[in-house]
């Protein structure tokens, strides 16, 4: 298993994230992703999907970046949910 996820954040107006296996839920102001390394929360304003490629894993994501963070321990997805809506 290819244990790798790499974020980059463009003057905080665009995030891409590659690693990704899933989405597990997006709004204008969240998006929460599976990746190989855990789920990965991102919080900011008027976010827009821009691309995303599940055979490479890659998601792109326009809008304004406040933070992006690993939330819980690895697949931990109670604990993810707990944290963000605790």
């Amino acid at each position: 298993m290819n244990e790798t996820s790499d974020i980059s954040i463009n003057s905080r107006k665009c995030i891409t994230v590659t690693g990704v296996d899933g989405i597990i839920s997006f709004s204008e102001t969240e998006a929460v992703f599976s990746t190989s390394l855990g789920y990965l929360a991102v919080t900011g304003n008027d976010f827009i999907i821009d691309g995303y490629d599940k055979d490479n894993g890659t998601v792109k994501v326009t809008g304004t970046v406040s933070a992006a963070f690993y939330p819980g321990g690895k697949k931990d997805k109670q604990s993810i949910f707990k944290k963000l809506f605790g």
